[in-house]
């Protein structure tokens, strides 16, 4: 069996194999160039099938998918991903992944069987269906965020001019609103400001019906499980035409 420990950036893997003795017969840099990375590991590949195959071990880095699914794909046994509790203040990159690798090596009977290593804390990776999940909460979290500040800063160029009592409506969202706030007379600073803002939301449908994946999921918490409405156990809840529960402040006050 042989041991990898990979200590992954956005250009450049740094690459450290160990054989079941302990010994490193391998350090080497490896560009995340696709044709690069796949001579690698099928390098790889073809010198560990003589002794059993290999297992890796990964730091999180926040864009380890892709190399976690090659890794599948180039017959790695396991692959263990960890989130270390303590970083050290002077980093390399070969010294790092000397570490991962002899952190793998000497604890390998455990990291394998999924038991707890002290000081390590051991990453169990999401499964398809809940990273597309965790993905799309946070999609809306992030255009919820983006229209608040966007409504509250044209309600606060209205507010800047005493213009709100002029608004045809009640809220910024109809069509009958984004006209006049097309064509409203501002001071040249102040018309940039909004036509920008109106540009930002994708005018003419400034504010416009979330894509309907959006609407099956209530709730921006990034903590919590997003879920399908209909699977929830105390029922529907309520919602208005956008899709966003009727409580949310979307709209200045």
């Amino acid at each position: 069996m042989l041991y990898l420990a990979i200590d992954q950036h956005r250009k450049q893997l740094t690459a450290n194999a160990r054989t079941e003795a302990g010994d490193v017969i391998m350090t080497r840099l490896v560009s995340t160039e696709w044709k690069r990375v796949r001579e690698f590991f099928e390098d790889l590949r073809n010198q560990s099938i003589p002794q059993g195959g290999f297992v890796t071990i990964v730091e999180v880095c926040g864009f380890n998918d892709w190399l976690l699914k090659l890794l599948a794909e180039y017959g790695c046994r396991q692959t263990v991903l960890v989130q270390p509790e303590k970083r050290t203040r002077h980093k390399t990159d070969p010294r790092d992944a000397n570490s991962l690798g002899e952190l793998l090596w000497t604890n390998r009977h455990r990291l394998l069987a999924g038991k707890k290593v002290q000081n390590v804390r051991h990453v169990i990776p999401a499964s398809e269906g809940d990273a597309q999940d965790r993905q799309l909460t946070i999609v809306r979290q992030r255009l919820t965020h983006m229209r608040t500040r966007t409504i509250n800063r044209a309600h606060h160029l209205l507010l800047k001019h005493n213009l709100q009592q002029e608004c045809p409506t009640k809220l910024l969202k109809t069509k009958a609103a984004r006209k006049w706030l097309a064509k409203l007379p501002l001071g040249v600073i102040d018309r940039l400001e909004l036509d920008k803002l109106l540009a930002h939301t994708g005018s003419p449908k400034f504010l416009g019906t979330p894509d309907s994946r959006l609407r099956m999921f209530s709730g921006p918490g990034r903590s919590m499980r997003s879920r399908p409405i209909t699977e929830r156990s105390h029922g529907p809840r309520c919602l208005n035409d956008e899709g966003t529960d009727d409580k949310t402040p979307f709209e200045a006050r």
